[in-house]
């Protein structure tokens, strides 16, 4: 790759930072962007051309201002030569505001002569490992869902005697009965006790004890137990309830909130460091 393909990479790459911060400050009303483009061409005041490798405008409180940023995609430190032709490039035209930024850092000389020349030094870069230093990046998750038990089926039930014989039913009688009824319609109740609930409420009150996955019975004995359905209602002694377990459910997720940042600012002038996220919105370091 070319010289030039990775400066136009990088004009790029901050273009896109700066374009994502500008629509963030101008949703919260704190400026109100103009335009932003890269490589304007601006005509100096001694008649030459200039070129700028990203230009954008503002207005604050109806005044107008403009930007100038020069991009220098290097792997070492901006050194004092750049910045002096950066100066000389940005005094030769009326209003400008000068912002040098590179990937890598710039040299104590550059430093000193860039606060001389009120010029601002900022580092836009990706993220690295050091950035999350004291600071969570990532967060995962295991989740272990364990499923409530589940009603399959009446395994027995045991009518009260006294009873059929109060219906008429006497020794050697056979006796049928259909629950045609949803499992929460179909109520077992003790009347001796509170003891009152559904088919469907059973397997969530923790009347099913057993946790590992199977199959398994829960029975229970009454003294004055009945069993409702919407059309009809039996008194007996004992119900037998098969129900199952099922497997528990596993689930790994996480939350990488690196993937959130679009770049990394370091405000040379001032000391200062943040997140600029891919909403544009910018996360100080402290």
């Amino acid at each position: 790759m070319s010289n030039k393909t990775k400066g136009d990479n990088y004009e790029d790459f901050v273009a896109q930072v700066y374009n994502a911060v500008l629509v963030a400050e101008a949703s919260l009303g704190k400026i109100h962007p103009i335009s932003l483009e890269r490589k304007k061409v601006i005509i100096s005041l001694n008649g030459t051309p200039s070129e700028i490798d990203i230009y954008w405008e503002y207005s604050i409180a109806g005044i107008t201002q403009s930007v100038a940023i020069e991009c220098k995609n290097f792997n070492r430190n901006v050194d004092l030569p750049k910045i002096r032709d950066f100066a000389h490039k940005i005094q030769s035209i009326s209003g400008l505001k000068g912002v040098m930024v590179t990937k890598k850092g710039f040299s104590d000389n550059v430093k000193k002569f860039a606060k001389a020349e009120n010029i601002e030094l900022i580092v836009i870069r990706e993220q690295n490992n050091d950035d999350w230093d004291g600071y969570i990046r990532e967060i995962c998750i295991k989740g272990v869902y364990i499923l409530p038990s589940r009603f399959l089926r009446i395994q027995d039930i045991i009518i009260n005697r006294n009873w059929l014989i109060d219906q008429g039913f006497s020794k050697g009688d056979t006796v049928t009965y259909e629950f045609n009824a949803r499992n929460d319609h179909i109520i077992i109740e003790d009347r001796n006790t509170e003891f009152k609930y559904s088919l469907h409420k059973l397997q969530s009150c923790h009347f099913f004890q057993d946790t590992v996955p199977g199959v398994y019975i829960w029975t229970k004995q009454f003294q004055d137990g009945w069993i409702h359905t919407p059309d009809s209602c039996y008194k007996i002694d004992l119900i037998s309830i098969q129900y199952y377990n099922p497997d528990p459910i596993e689930d790994n997720f996480s939350i990488d909130f690196g993937s959130c940042v679009l770049a990394v600012m370091e405000f040379v002038n001032r000391s200062e460091k943040c997140f600029v996220m891919r909403d544009g919105e910018q996360k100080y370091h402290t």
